[in-house]
């Protein structure tokens, strides 16, 4: 298309990835906004008139943006750039970090929460060039003093969201997705089953309150939609915890079952949960791959992060994926409180014998994210300066 005339969809990516997603806005000379809406009103792309090269860009990232603001802030933005417009969503922290985080950053506005109300209103306040007041959830600097808005109210009721608009997308583009346990010809394809967290890890970023998933039935309705329209062989339950429960995983099982779709599929997955029983009912529904968050095989250290396991239970809720046939991902951090050299070997042992090689890259370092209990325990060892962290 036009150099001067660029669509930039982002309802899309904001409710498929869980609202993980990022605005970059650069403004070189002034510009007109239209933005196109779904019937409901909801903004789905924006149009950028009068730019070249244009206006908005979208940095994406299906993990937390934490992760793109510590790349941010080891690689700022240029200053000797014309301007500087760029919003971030789903920081979660508190005031002193955001302005840290601007401030390191060059950004102009930080977006707190979840996205779908805040930017809509973001969308219509630079649409209508009206004051960033009307905007909940955001922060911003104002003559060099820090200025935020009331964050946006959780979205309870996910089956409220609105429909994605897939055919405002060119989805071909996507079959490039690899995951765990995809066929060479699979069609892989990211979707929300669930929202939040019930567990309380000290370590986790994730710090809205509760768990809210969406009705299995429609939620399957989407999956057969993806399928028939376009292709879609493989679903990623890209959110934190689709196994919130025995219950709701039993009933997304019952209803991939129901519809009998060629469909395989894989989710994150919590220990305290498994059962082969349960795992039985999960193989059959599709289930090829669990993403266990396992973080350490030792008692003590698992105790200091409040992670709610035990080795025992580890072991045995690992041995009863492997054996119904779904490949376990088994991801540890190190670096922990307690955490030493016989911990650290205790997790490498097991990873080398329980592991099927079906994901990499599951041992990392343990990071203390702003906001997290595990970071304010770093400030009071004199890990961290809280002034400069």
């Amino acid at each position: 298309g036009s150099k001067c005339s660029n669509f930039f969809v982002f309802q899309y990516f904001l409710i498929t990835f869980s609202v993980r997603s990022g605005l970059l806005l650069k403004r070189t000379n002034p510009v007109s906004i239209n933005s196109r809406r779904d019937p409901r009103g909801y903004p789905i792309s924006c149009r950028i008139d009068g730019c070249d090269p244009p206006t908005y860009y979208w940095i994406m990232s299906m993990y937390s943006n934490i992760v793109v603001t510590r790349w941010l802030t080891e690689y700022p933005i240029d200053p000797h750039l014309d301007t500087k417009d760029l919003g971030f969503g789903r920081i979660r922290m508190s005031s002193d970090h955001t302005e840290f985080f601007i401030k390191k950053s060059s950004c102009d506005v930080v977006c707190m929460g979840e996205g779908e109300i805040t930017i809509s209103k973001l969308m219509e306040v630079l649409e209508n060039k009206t004051t960033l007041d009307n905007v909940p959830g955001i922060a911003w600097l104002e003559n060099g003093k820090l200025k935020q808005t009331p964050r946006a109210p959780l979205i309870h009721d996910l089956d409220s969201l609105p429909t994605i608009p897939y055919e405002s997308f060119p989805m071909h583009y996507y079959r490039m997705l690899r995951l765990a346990k995809a066929k060479a010809t699979d069609f892989c394809f990211p979707l929300m089953s669930a929202r939040g967290c019930s567990f309380k890890c000290t370590f986790c970023y994730r710090m809205d309150p509760g768990y809210r998933m969406r009705t299995p039935e429609p939620m399957l309705d989407e999956v057969e939609m993806l399928h028939k329209d376009y292709g879609i062989t493989y679903i990623a339950f890209q959110d934190d915890l689709l196994m919130s429960s025995v219950e709701h995983t039993e009933a997304v099982c019952r209803e991939f079952l129901k519809r009998n779709l060629p469909i395989r599929w894989s989710c994150s997955g919590r220990l305290n949960y498994c059962s082969e029983e349960l795992l039985q009912l999960m193989k059959d529904a599709g289930c090829t791959f669990i993403n266990y968050g396992i973080e350490s095989m030792d008692q003590k250290v698992l105790n200091n992060m409040k992670k709610g396991l035990r080795p025992e239970m580890i072991i045995r809720g690992v041995e009863d994926t492997l054996k119904v046939g779904i490949s376990p991902g088994l991801n540890f951090i190190f670096g922990n409180k307690g955490d030493n050299k016989e911990t650290i070997k205790s997790s490498v042992d097991f990873m080398l014998k329980y592991d099927d090689f079906a994901q990499k890259r599951t041992i990392r370092p343990v990071t203390p994210y702003p906001g997290s209990p595990l970071y304010y325990d770093a400030i009071d060892m004199g890990l961290l300066d809280k002034d400069n962290p």
